[in-house]
């Protein structure tokens, strides 16, 4: 009887845990496409998307949106992964950093770069690939934690 009475209780904590798990991911789920929707929103502010006119605002909008990104996966790193806040944003960093720079490399080292001084492009082009990157980085955790439970 008091094994029986032991099993159900792991039972209950356990599908109690997996509800609890169930509800952050929904919500940090949620806070990730909101991340993405303001992103939109805020990319659509200046017309001339490309242009020299709307950098700043492209740029700023690129280091909010990874900004964002970065709160949520932080959260699944910590929650679901066992690190520190303190890790799991060195990790996110990190990653973030190494994508940045393979970016900057691919657009700015061109021959057509070298030659023609492509000028401030490359790093727009670089903070859009990467912030690109990104999404797909958290959504693929968030996918593969949401897959598992």
């Amino acid at each position: 009887m008091h094994k029986l009475f032991l099993i159900i209780t792991l039972v209950l904590l356990s599908s109690t845990a997996q509800a609890e798990d169930n509800a952050l991911i929904n919500q940090l789920e949620k806070q990730f496409t909101s991340c993405s929707d303001t992103f939109e929103q805020r990319e659509k502010v200046c017309p001339e998307s490309w242009s020299f006119k709307c950098y700043n605002h492209l740029m700023s909008t690129h280091h909010e949106v990874q900004a964002c990104y970065k709160k949520v996966a932080v959260e699944l790193f910590h929650k679901f992964y066992n690190l520190s806040e303190t890790e799991a944003s060195q990790k996110f960093d990190n990653y973030v950093k190494f994508i940045y720079e393979q970016y900057l490399f691919i657009f700015a080292e061109t021959d057509y770069c070298n030659k023609e001084n492509c000028g401030v492009s490359v790093y727009l082009y670089s903070e859009y690939a990467t912030s690109q990157q990104i999404f797909y980085y958290v959504n693929k955790i968030i996918g593969s934690i949401s897959a598992r439970n």
